[in-house]
């Protein structure tokens, strides 16, 4: 398992976090993506579909992963954040790696906030999963500051 930490000081509020984490439009990044809403009765939750053409695949990664592969992601956001945590989870079907995430924002005044994004990745390949864990958690780590950066840019 790799473990992969970024944050981010930014100039958004935690409420403002929250309704760019919950909303489908924050993760439809990619040509071709898609992503729905629910709402449930304790916060909201995102399903997101990328196709992986719109990401650089490390090459350790990319002899497991087929051209025509998607990325499936899940975003919950509950009611109560940031005094609860949002959850993040990916992956690519068919691929045995998979990806979970912490976000946190933390208020800091003067309309900044903290964001910080525990993640995991995890390989069931015996012997190269560490290799592709590896490799995926650099690419993970781009993806979260490319996200941090948006959410910046959102207000």
């Amino acid at each position: 398992m790799k473990k992969i930490r970024v944050s981010e000081r930014l100039r958004v509020e935690t409420d403002s976090i929250r309704s760019i984490l919950a909303s489908p439009d924050s993760w439809q990044t990619a040509e071709g993506s898609t992503a729905t809403a629910e709402a449930t009765g304790s916060g909201t939750v995102v399903h997101a579909r990328a196709s992986l053409a719109s990401f650089d695949i490390p090459d350790a990664a990319a002899a497991f992963v087929s051209k025509a592969a998607h990325l499936e992601q899940t975003i919950t956001v509950p009611n109560a954040f940031p005094d609860q945590p949002a959850a993040y989870s990916a992956e690519i079907p068919g691929v045995p790696l998979g990806i979970t995430a912490d976000i946190t924002a933390e208020g800091l005044g003067d309309g900044h906030s903290l964001i910080t994004v525990d993640a995991e990745a995890e390989s069931s390949i015996p012997l190269l999963g560490g290799m592709i864990e590896e490799a995926a958690a650099a690419a993970v780590e781009r993806v979260f500051r490319e996200r941090l950066a948006t959410i910046a840019g959102s207000e």
